[in-house]
């Protein structure tokens, strides 16, 4: 067996709980060797000699908590359900994994919380999904309260064309639009449910570079699902081909 194949071979659930024990493990004992060495240091003064750059940077649990987290972002990466998630879970998610707003931080990687953790993220996988439909499509309906001609009717449904308004922007510098920065959730949330509904890989924020690529050289983008054309008032007019959600009347 080819050695590159070896090294790109995905790692699964059971890698991840490993490495995680392994880490654990070797991350305990580099803390019990500084506090070794420092005590060492100690009985030739009472400030010891220890330099700041040997220091570790946070303590042990901050440091797993770190790790942790890590591994439960890899973990929903690779089992798709991060591709079910909307801006709103996502960042909930995220958010759910810092220490700063997590009173004790993220969950141990173990096995215990992995199939707890996964069951109830499995039940909640559909409900989650369907709230990011729910939510791009209100956002290409909607715009200050009322929406576009184009867009009336279509609420729940893309049809042939639809106006995205605000999904723009351009600079002083520049003669061609960008995505706008304010609207990447909604580029990245359009793209997951479209890809997701058709079967197809997501992969994050390549649907909002893709468009700015097109944009700077002046054309429009065309891509498996809809061509994108940006306008000087910030809009995006979005023409819709063939997806398998798409109908028109």
């Amino acid at each position: 067996m080819s050695i590159y194949k070896d090294i790109a071979k995905a790692p699964c659930l059971t890698d991840l709980l490993d490495a995680r024990d392994r880490m654990e493990l070797e991350i305990g004992k580099f803390y019990e060797a500084f506090a070794t060495a420092e005590q060492v240091s100690k009985t030739l003064g009472r400030f010891g000699y220890m330099p700041a750059s040997a220091r570790p940077q946070g303590s042990r649990e901050s440091a797993m908590a770190e790790v942790d987290a890590a591994f439960w972002r890899k973990a929903y990466d690779l089992t798709g359900l991060s591709s079910l998630m909307d801006a709103t879970a996502r960042r909930e998610f995220d958010r759910s994994l810092e220490t700063r707003y997590a009173s004790n931080g993220p969950p141990a990687f173990t096995l215990d919380n992995v199939r707890s953790q996964f069951v109830t993220a499995v039940q909640d996988a559909e409900m989650m999904f369907q709230r990011g439909v729910y939510e791009i499509f209100r956002h290409i309906h909607s715009w200050q309260g009322k929406g576009y001609a184009t867009n009336r009717g279509e609420s729940f449904r893309i049809g042939p064309k639809v106006i995205l308004c605000s999904w723009a922007s351009f600079d002083t510098w520049s003669k061609f639009p960008s995505p706008n920065s304010s609207r990447y959730d909604d580029y990245n949330d359009l793209d997951r449910v479209l890809s997701v509904l058709d079967g197809k890989p997501f992969s994050p924020r390549t649907f909002e570079t893709a468009c700015r690529q097109a944009w700077e050289k002046g054309e429009d983008f065309e891509g498996d699902y809809v061509r994108m054309r940006a306008y000087k008032n910030g809009n995006v007019s979005c023409l819709v081909s063939s997806v398998p959600i798409c109908s028109t009347k």
